[in-house]
């Protein structure tokens, strides 16, 4: 078994942000999720937050439609992001999905589709 995990985030393709926009918001992918297990109390969250940091903080970015956005989301050990609209995409629009670590097993029945950036 696997027991390397890998932090997952998925970037908005039909946004066609510039390289620039795209690692800013893959940023704030990570900040949220790093907030979220630092604010919670629950020790799942610390192991698996530990484990990461431990086999070497993998972060594997991939990008997929807003539809496919949409609807990963919706997972409990998501976070997204919401762009204010200051640069180059309108106000509003959804960026990127980001996941808790995991292990690669548990999360490529959500991620398959997604094609690596």
């Amino acid at each position: 078994m696997d027991n390397n995990v890998s932090m997952y985030i998925v970037m908005n393709d039909s946004l066609k942000m510039g390289k620039g926009k795209i690692a800013a918001q893959c940023g704030h992918a990570i900040v949220n999720l790093t907030r979220r297990i630092e604010q919670e109390p629950s020790k799942r969250y610390n192991d698996i937050f530990n484990r990461w940091h431990e086999t070497g903080e993998t972060i594997i970015v991939l990008k997929a439609s807003e539809e496919k956005l949409i609807e990963l989301k919706q997972f409990p050990n998501s976070t997204f992001v919401i762009d204010e609209g200051r640069t180059q995409i309108e106000p509003g629009s959804l960026t990127a999905v980001g996941f808790l670590p995991a292990r690669k097993c548990d999360m490529i029945g959500l991620v398959s589709e997604c094609k690596l950036l």
